[in-house]
């Protein structure tokens, strides 16, 4: 099998072909397509978006923003992630992953795009106008149940201001990298 990436009216794509050889006798290559594209965009943990989708999905969203808004990316991780799997085991650990992506999706922040782009770190985009530092600061610290016994899990957050949205969102999100020390809670 192999992919191919292809951009077909600014979107773009991949497929993955399957090639299976029959037989000899029958001299046949009988070939599947699929079009995989929304899987490669996709966090296999969380459902939700990974890196990519969320590039994607920002960049459009930029694109055809409303006038007068101001958005805002969240970069967060969880400190000491490690640790919680050194204690509790791989599974929990990936449990809490999926609860701590639910929670930024449900949080005050009303995320316009989520995403967990790697191990513990997530990303989500939403309206400046949300944003609110005291409930941030008590949202980055939480108390979890893992394995039936209360664990306190701390967030780091670091939060960039899009000021100019002729940027795209990799740009954005690497800015976002750079400050993600300026703000911690």
């Amino acid at each position: 099998g192999f992919l191919i990436y292809h951009e077909k009216d600014g979107e773009k794509g991949i497929k993955s072909y399957q090639c299976h050889y029959l037989s000899e006798e029958f001299e046949m290559v009988i070939v599947t397509v699929e079009d995989v594209t929304t899987i490669s965009e996709k966090d296999a943990l969380t459902g939700g978006e990974n890196q990519r989708g969320f590039i994607k999905k920002a960049e459009n969203l930029l694109k055809n923003k409303a006038q007068g808004k101001t958005y805002a990316i969240l970069c967060m991780d969880v400190k000491n992630f490690k640790a919680i799997n050194e204690l509790f085991g791989i599974y929990e650990g990936n449990d809490l992953l999926k609860r701590l992506y639910q929670d930024l999706e449900n949080s005050f922040f009303e995320p316009l795009i989520t995403a967990r782009v790697e191990a513990d770190q997530y990303l989500c985009l939403f309206e400046w106008d949300k944003l609110d530092y005291d409930k941030l600061i008590s949202w980055c610290e939480k108390e979890y149940f893992i394995k039936g016994r209360p664990f306190r899990v701390s967030r780091r957050c670091g939060i960039y201001r899009i000021r100019n949205s002729a940027m795209d969102a990799v740009t954005n999100q690497s800015v976002c990298h750079r400050v993600q020390t300026d703000f911690c809670c």
